[in-house]
C-alpha cells in the first residue's frame, strides 16, 4: 500500500525541482543609431519611415525595429556642439572670415545645444563647454589662423594624429549627442587618421569638418563603390564621413556653410535595428536611403 505513495511522492519532488529551473527566453537587442538625411540641395528632410530605410551590417541586411524623427529642441539627450580651430592648418589671410561666421553661428544656435571652444595646439578648452554663446564667439573672434601657404609646412603626422584624439578625448567625457564643428584648411591627407575616424564613430562623436577649397564629401561621393560600402578611409574627409558628419568647404562663402550645418543640427532621426548573437565586437554599418537624391549622415562602425 505505500508503494504508489513513494511514486507519487518522487513525482512530486521531481515536479518541484523543474518547476525551480531558470526558464531562459530568447530576448533581442537593438542598436540605436542617429541619422540625418539631406537632399541634394542640402536641405533637412523630415518625412522618412522605416520603410525608407535600408541598414546593412558587414554588408548584410537588417531588420529595423523603429524609425522616429526628433527636432533639437525636443531631444531627450542632451546635445554639445565644441567647436575646434586648428590654428596651425587655418590660412592666415582668410581666418578672419571663417572665425567671424563660426561666431555668429554659434549665437544662432538654439539654447537647446551646450557650447564649447577648443583651440589646438595649445590643446587646451578657450571656452569651458557649458558657457554661454556669447564667451564663445568673443573668443572665436579674438583667434586668427597661422598657416601661410606660400611657406608650407611638412605635414606632422603624430601632430596631426594627436589634435584629433585630443578632440575625441574632450568630447568623449560628455553625455548625449556630441558634434564637432572642426576649422582646418590643410587636409591632413599625409596622416594616417584611420584609428581616429574609428575612434569618432564608436564612440558617437560626429566631425562637421569646414576647409577651404575642398569639395563638400558625403559618404556616396567620397570613394567608388565597395562590396563593404561601410569601410573607412584616412584625411579629414574620411573622419567626417565615419563619425557621421560631412567635410564642407567654403567657396560659396562661410555664413553659407555654417548655415547649413546648423539646419542639419536641428533635428536627427532615431533608428533602432535588432542585433544577432554574432554581432559582439565591432563592425561596420551603413544606412542609407531608398530614396533617390538623399544623403544620409550616420557613424561607420558600432560595437556591441
Amino acid at each position: 500500500m505505500m508503494k504508489p505513495l513513494v511514486l507519487c511522492g518522487a513525482a512530486l519532488l521531481a515536479w518541484q525541482a523543474a518547476a525551480q529551473q531558470p526558464i531562459f527566453r530568447a530576448t533581442t537587442d537593438v542598436v540605436v543609431v542617429d541619422a540625418r538625411v539631406v537632399d541634394r540641395s542640402g536641405r533637412v528632410v523630415t518625412d522618412l519611415t522605416a520603410e525608407d530605410f535600408d541598414v546593412r551590417v558587414d554588408g548584410a541586411p537588417r531588420r529595423i525595429a523603429s524609425v522616429r524623427y526628433e527636432s533639437a529642441s525636443s531631444a531627450e539627450q542632451t546635445s554639445t556642439v565644441l567647436v575646434a580651430v586648428d590654428r596651425q592648418n587655418l590660412r592666415i589671410e582668410t581666418s578672419r572670415g571663417i572665425l567671424d561666421a563660426a561666431a555668429t553661428f554659434v549665437e544662432r544656435l538654439p539654447q537647446s545645444h551646450e557650447l564649447g571652444l577648443l583651440v589646438l595646439p595649445e590643446d587646451r578648452l578657450r571656452v569651458a563647454i557649458g558657457q554661454s554663446a556669447g564667451q564663445v564667439a568673443r573668443a572665436l573672434r579674438g583667434l586668427l589662423g597661422t598657416y601661410n601657404p606660400r611657406m608650407p609646412m611638412g605635414d606632422d603626422e603624430l601632430s596631426s594624429r594627436s589634435a584629433l584624439h585630443q578632440v575625441i578625448s574632450v568630447m568623449s567625457t560628455v553625455k548625449g549627442r556630441r558634434t564637432v564643428v572642426f576649422l582646418a584648411d590643410r587636409m591632413y591627407d599625409g596622416a594616417s587618421t584611420l584609428d581616429s575616424a574609428r575612434r569618432a564613430a564608436l564612440q558617437g562623436v560626429t566631425f562637421y569638418v569646414v576647409s577651404a577649397d575642398a569639395p563638400t564629401m558625403t559618404a556616396e561621393n567620397r570613394r567608388p563603390a565597395a562590396p563593404d560600402s561601410s569601410q573607412i578611409f584616412g584625411g579629414l574627409e574620411g573622419l567626417a564621413v565615419a563619425s557621421g558628419g560631412a567635410f564642407m568647404r567654403r567657396w560659396a562663402g562661410a555664413d553659407a556653410v555654417f548655415d547649413r550645418i546648423a539646419h542639419e543640427l536641428s533635428g536627427q532621426y532615431l533608428l533602432t535595428f535588432e542585433t544577432e548573437p554574432s554581432d559582439s565586437g565591432r563592425h561596420g554599418i551603413q544606412v542609407k536611403v531608398k530614396r533617390d537624391g538623399r544623403d544620409v549622415r550616420a557613424r561607420r562602425e558600432f560595437v556591441k
